[in-house]
C-alpha cells in the first residue's frame, strides 16, 4: 500500500510523463512483434511486407527525395507508369513529410515502421489533449484516447497505411477548440498555426479523411448558425487579427499544392467515377456495426465460425464498420436510459458532437439501406424496392463524389462518438464512490484491451526479390527503362495485367530506372487506355491476367486481335519507350507463350536468378516525329484524349496530347491538320507544359504550322498538348444523336519537321 501511494504521488506530480508512459507501454504491447521488432530486423529485405505497404513506402520515399532536394512534392513522379508518371496532387503524399525525421538514419521500411509507431502515439496524445480541453477526467481521457488511437477500424485497415493518419482529427479539433475557447494570446497564436497545418496535412495525407473533415466542419457550421448565430460577429470582431493570421498561413501552406492542382486541371482529364463507383457494394450493412473484426487477438478466430452462415458477413473489409463495444454500449445506454436523465448543461455540451457523429453514421450506410445483405428486395412483377439515404446527395457533389467506399466514413463517426462517450462516462464516474471509480477504470481498460488488440503478423507475406538482377540494371549509367513481367496498371478498383503485380516498385527503388506499369489510388483513364491499346503491353497484359475475359475493368469486344503479338509494332514500343531490360518471372501465367515472343522481338537472356530471368535488347536510337493517327491498332505516340479511328481522322477531347521522341534538341516546326467540333474555336498549344501559341480553328479541316524553339524541347520524350476552349456533346447539339462523348475537335495528322533555314 505504501508503494502504491508513492506511485500515485509520483504520477500526480508528473502526470504528463505518466500519460506518455501509458501510451508508450500500450504501443509496445500491441506492436512489439511487427513494428518495434523492425527496428532491429528490417524484414523488407526478405520480402516479408505486404504489397500495399511497399506501395506506400515507395511513394513516401519519392516525396522524401523531392523534399530533400528542395523540389515541390506535388510534381508528378515520372519513374512509375512510364511515360506518364504518377500524379501526386490527388495522392496521399502526407506520409512522405514524416520521412524527413527518420529516413536520414533508417531504411525506407524502418522509416515507415517508425511513422506507424508515432502515428499511434500521436493519435493517443491528440485525443487526450482534446478530451482534457473539453474537461474530461484524466483516467477517462487516457482510456478513450487509447481506444481511439487503436480503433477497431485500424485492426482491419493496417494493410492500407494511410488510414493510420487518423491522428490528424484530434489534433485539428484540439487546435480549433483552443482557438475558440482560449483567451491567451500565446495559445491563440499556436492554435492559429495548428488549424491550417493540420487542415492541410489532412488534405495531403488521406482524401477520405479530408472530405470527412470538410463534412464535419460544415455540420458544425450549420449548428453554430442555428444555435449560436448571435455570437458569430462578436467573435469575428474580437479575433479578427488571429483569423487573418491563420487564413494567411493556410494560403501559404496550400500554395505549392494549389499551383500543382492548377497545372493538373489545365493539362489532365481528371479520373471520373462512373456510376456509383462501388458505393453500393461497399456501404455498411445495418447489422454490420455489431460484427467485430476477425483480426482481433482474443476473439477474432471465433468471428468466422459464429457468422459462417451469414452471407453478408463473409469477407467484410471495405464495409467493415464495427465501432467497438465501448461506443455501442455507451450509445445504447444514452438513447435507452440516460438521454432524459442527464443535466441540461451536459446535454448541451454533447449535442453538437452527437449530431455530427450521427450524420457520419448515416453516411456510412451509403446511398441505399442494407439490412442483412439485402438492399433492393424484389416484389411482385420483378419490381425492386430501395430505401434511399442522404449519401445520395454526396454523389451529385463533384468533389465529394470521390467517396466511393462509404464504409470508410466510420472513422469520423468513431472520432466524434468517442467524444460523446467521454462526456457520458465522465458524468457516470462522477456519481461513483472512489473505490467504484477505480473498479470502473480497470474494467474499462480491460474492455479496451480485449476489444481493440489486433493479431500481429497475419498480413505479412514473404516474397523473394532478384536483388542481383536489380544490381545489374543499376550499374547501367544510361537513361533506360525496365519492364517487369508480370506487371499491372492498377487503381483502387480496377486493373489491367496481373492484379497482384505491384512489386515492381521494389525493383524500381533499387535500380532507380523508370518502370512500365504501376499502382496508384486514382488513375486517369488515358493512362490505362494507353497500356490497354498498346501492341506490346496490350498483348502481355491480357496474357498474364489469370481471369482473362472475366476481368470487369475493361471491355473485351476486341479480344480477337490480341491472340498474337505484333512483333514490329512491339519493337517500335520498345524503341520509343527505351525498354532495354525485361525482368521475367518464370512462373507467370502463360509464361511459355509470352517468353518466346519476347525473344522474337530481339530480347536475349543475360542473367538468371532463382525464378527470374533478365532479358536485354538495345533500343534503336531513332526519333519518333510523326503520330500515326491513321493506324487503327497503334496509339504509340497518342497520349491523352484520343478516340477510335474514323475514316482518316480521330476525334479528341477538349484536352489531348501527343508524344514525340528527339535525340537532339533543335528548332522544329509543329505541323498539324485539325478541325473543331460543332463550332469554330481557339485551341492552345503547349510543349512540355509551356504555352506556345493560340490557334483559331474552324470546323473545316485545315493544316497549321507552329515554329518551336530548341530550348522548349528536351532529349527524349516530349509532350505536346492541344487544349480547346470548349467541348460539346453530340447528344446535346444534334437531335437524335446517342453519342455522349465530350469532343473538342479532330486531327488527321500531327508531326514535327526540322525548321526550314
Amino acid at each position: 500500500m505504501k508503494y502504491i501511494k508513492k506511485l500515485k504521488l509520483l504520477a500526480s506530480k508528473h502526470w504528463w510523463l505518466t500519460v506518455f508512459f501509458i501510451f508508450l507501454s500500450v504501443n509496445i504491447f500491441f506492436n512489439h512483434k511487427v513494428y518495434w521488432s523492425e527496428l532491429l530486423n528490417d524484414t523488407s529485405f526478405n520480402g516479408a511486407v505486404t504489397g500495399e505497404v511497399y506501395a506506400v513506402e515507395w511513394g513516401s520515399e519519392q516525396i522524401y527525395n523531392k523534399l530533400a532536394s528542395g523540389e515541390s512534392p506535388f510534381t508528378p513522379i515520372k519513374t512509375l507508369l512510364y511515360p506518364f508518371g504518377v500524379d501526386t496532387v490527388g495522392a496521399d503524399v502526407g506520409l512522405g513529410f514524416w520521412f524527413l525525421f527518420f529516413r536520414p538514419w533508417l531504411s525506407m521500411h524502418q522509416s515507415f515502421v517508425m511513422f506507424v509507431i508515432l502515428a499511434f502515439l500521436l493519435a493517443n496524445m491528440g485525443m487526450y489533449l482534446l478530451l482534457i480541453h473539453l474537461e474530461t477526467k484524466r483516467p477517462i481521457a487516457v482510456i478513450i484516447a487509447l481506444a481511439y488511437g487503436y480503433m477497431t477500424f485500424i485492426t482491419v485497415k493496417l494493410g492500407q497505411p494511410s488510414y493510420v493518419m487518423h491522428f490528424l482529427f484530434p489534433w485539428f479539433y484540439f487546435s480549433l477548440f483552443t482557438f475558440l475557447l482560449n483567451k491567451s494570446i500565446f495559445k491563440k497564436i499556436l492554435a492559429g498555426i495548428g488549424i491550417p497545418f493540420f487542415f492541410v496535412m489532412t488534405l495531403w495525407s488521406n482524401m477520405y479523411y479530408f472530405i470527412m473533415l470538410l463534412i464535419s466542419l460544415t455540420v458544425f457550421g450549420v449548428y453554430v448558425l442555428l444555435v449560436h448565430r448571435n455570437k458569430i460577429l462578436p467573435f469575428i470582431r474580437t479575433n479578427f487579427i488571429y483569423i487573418l493570421f491563420s487564413s494567411v498561413l493556410l494560403l501559404v501552406f496550400l500554395l505549392p499544392w494549389l499551383t500543382a492542382l492548377y497545372e493538373t486541371f489545365i493539362f489532365t482529364n481528371p479520373p471520373i467515377t462512373n456510376g456509383w463507383g462501388g458505393a453500393v457494394e461497399f456501404s455498411s450493412d445495418l447489422l454490420g456495426y455489431f460484427i467485430p473484426s476477425g483480426y482481433n487477438k482474443y476473439y477474432g478466430s471465433l468471428i468466422p465460425r459464429i457468422f459462417k452462415d451469414v452471407a453478408f458477413a463473409q469477407g467484410m473489409y471495405e464495409n467493415f464498420t464495427y465501432p467497438g463495444i465501448i461506443i455501442l454500449l455507451t450509445y445504447a445506454g444514452y438513447f435507452l436510459y440516460y438521454r432524459k436523465k442527464i443535466p441540461g448543461k451536459l446535454k448541451k455540451a454533447i449535442q453538437p458532437f452527437l449530431i455530427v457523429s450521427l450524420v457520419f453514421w448515416v453516411l456510412t450506410l451509403g446511398p441505399f439501406l442494407h439490412i442483412a445483405g439485402r438492399w433492393a428486395p424484389t416484389l411482385d412483377d420483378g419490381i425492386k424496392v430501395v430505401f434511399p439515404l442522404p449519401y445520395i446527395i454526396l454523389h451529385y457533389i463533384p468533389f465529394l463524389a470521390n467517396i466511393r467506399v462509404p464504409g470508410r466514413i466510420i472513422v469520423a463517426f468513431i472520432f466524434f462518438a468517442y467524444i460523446v462517450v467521454a462526456y457520458l462516462l465522465n458524468y457516470i464516474v462522477g456519481k461513483l464512490s472512489l473505490r467504484k471509480r477505480y473498479i470502473f477504470f480497470i474494467f474499462l481498460f480491460i474492455i479496451f484491451i480485449i476489444d481493440h488488440q489486433y493479431n500481429e503478423g497475419i498480413l505479412i507475406t514473404p516474397y523473394k526479390f532478384p536483388y542481383s538482377i536489380y544490381q545489374t540494371i543499376k550499374k547501367n549509367p544510361h537513361d533506360v527503362t525496365v519492364l517487369e513481367i508480370p506487371f499491372t496498371v492498377r487503381d483502387g478498383f480496377t486493373y489491367f495485367g496481373d492484379n497482384n503485380a505491384i512489386y515492381t516498385i521494389v525493383g524500381q527503388s533499387h535500380y532507380n530506372k523508370p518502370v512500365l506499369g504501376g499502382y496508384s489510388g486514382r488513375l486517369p483513364h488515358h493512362v490505362k487506355n494507353y497500356y490497354l491499346e498498346n501492341p506490346l503491353f496490350g498483348y502481355i497484359g491480357r496474357k498474364i491476367d489469370v481471369v482473362g475475359d472475366q476481368n470487369p475493368g475493361y471491355l473485351h469486344d476486341d479480344s480477337d486481335q490480341w491472340h498474337s503479338l505484333n512483333i514490329a509494332s512491339s519493337q517500335k514500343t520498345a524503341d520509343f519507350l527505351n525498354i532495354k531490360y525485361i525482368i521475367f518471372k518464370n512462373d507467370v501465367f502463360n509464361n511459355k507463350i509470352i517468353f518466346p515472343q519476347l525473344q522474337k522481338m530481339g530480347y536475349k537472356i543475360v542473367q538468371k536468378q532463382a525464378i527470374y530471368t533478365l532479358l536485354m535488347r538495345e533500343p534503336q536510337k531513332k526519333e519518333f516525329l510523326k503520330a500515326d493517327i491513321s493506324n487503327p491498332i497503334s496509339r504509340l505516340l497518342l497520349a491523352q484524349g484520343w478516340h477510335p479511328l474514323e475514316d482518316n481522322f480521330r476525334w479528341v477531347d477538349r484536352r489531348s496530347s501527343v508524344m514525340f521522341k528527339l535525340n537532339k534538341q533543335r528548332d522544329m516546326d509543329l505541323i498539324f491538320n485539325i478541325g473543331s467540333f460543332y463550332k469554330d474555336q481557339p485551341v492552345t498549344v503547349y510543349v512540355n507544359k509551356r504555352k506556345i501559341t493560340n490557334v483559331d480553328v474552324t470546323t473545316t479541316l485545315k493544316t497549321y504550322k507552329v515554329s518551336i524553339d530548341s530550348d522548349l524541347f528536351k532529349t527524349g520524350i516530349n509532350t505536346v498538348h492541344f487544349i480547346f476552349e470548349n467541348e460539346y456533346q453530340p447528344v446535346k447539339v444534334f437531335p437524335g444523336s446517342q453519342d455522349a462523348r465530350r469532343l473538342g475537335g479532330k486531327f488527321t495528322s500531327i508531326y514535327l519537321k526540322d525548321e526550314a533555314k
